[in-house]
């Protein structure tokens, strides 16, 4: 059968709105040799200062190998304060802590437990919204999501100023002890990152919910998650995929194989360790 011009337009047209447009994203890997360095990580080309009254913050991550007692997902500081905002894992806890410090000094911390079969080879989708951060409102508020969904909120004390804090830097699976440096291979983070975004506002539980579902793939205008805005160094590595792919469960029928005898108690620690 033969389609004239007209027709053709028509069911291409149709074909739009009916088949779903993947968008392309992408992860990054850090330490993929397997070696723990002080030297990975990822840059935000951009200093920028924190919004004064709202913001939020969400990523998508997992992790590949679990060392020591803390490992740092990002960190951002700013000449005053290298500590002035951070994310990081207690394996002891088991908890997801999210830091920020008042620009009169005092560090709020707040975690969240999480199930370590939920980090270790598998994605894990983190947001963190803050509102109240200004002068004259009495009380900050924050709250945490892990997989789509509420898990803590918390009100607490503190004002930023972002005129006296200045503009800061944020380094992704590395801890700032100094502003722009200062990095412990031994808090690295070794795993993947994607979907890094920060927000001048107050996300909402519907567009978290759809950020965990892979159902859109907001871009903050704050910092966000696009090739260009991003400097790597060390032993990372950056893949390309439609985002859509990151909410596949890839990860739920991998068989790990040891290539030599363990004893009962061996082979114990190790099926916990992977879960």
């Amino acid at each position: 059968m033969h389609l004239s011009y007209i027709q053709q337009k028509f069911f291409y047209l149709l074909s739009l709105l009916l088949i779903p447009r993947l968008t392309m994203s992408f992860l990054v890997k850090f330490q993929q040799n397997g070696n723990f360095t002080g030297d990975s990580y990822l840059k935000f080309n951009n200093e920028f200062t924190l919004p004064g009254f709202a913001c939020s913050l969400c990523m998508r991550f997992n992790l590949d190998i679990e060392r020591g007692v803390i490992n740092w997902l990002l960190s951002y500081s700013v000449a005053s304060n290298p500590d002035k905002m951070n994310m990081y894992m207690n394996h002891t806890s088991k908890e997801l802590k999210f830091c920020l410090s008042g620009s009169r000094g005092f560090e709020n911390c707040f975690p969240v437990t999480y199930k370590p079969e939920l980090v270790r080879q598998r994605w894990l989708h983190s947001c963190v919204v803050l509102s109240g951060l200004d002068p004259d409102t009495k009380l900050a508020k924050i709250k945490m999501y892990l997989q789509g969904k509420l898990e803590k909120t918390a009100e607490f004390k503190t004002i930023l100023d972002p005129a006296k804090d200045g503009e800061g830097l944020m380094i992704l699976a590395q801890e700032q002890d100094s502003f722009g440096g200062g990095f412990d291979r031994k808090q690295s983070f070794a795993g993947i990152i994607s979907q890094f975004n920060m927000f001048e506002r107050e996300l909402t539980e519907a567009e978290i919910s759809s950020l965990f579902s892979c159902g859109s793939d907001l871009q903050g205008d704050l910092v966000s998650w696009s090739q260009e805005e991003w400097s790597q160094f060390g032993d990372v590595a950056i893949k390309t995929l439609e985002y859509q792919k990151l909410c596949e469960s890839k990860f739920e029928n991998d068989l790990v194989a040891v290539p030599e005898p363990v004893t009962f108690h061996e082979a114990s620690f190790i099926c916990d360790f992977l879960s």
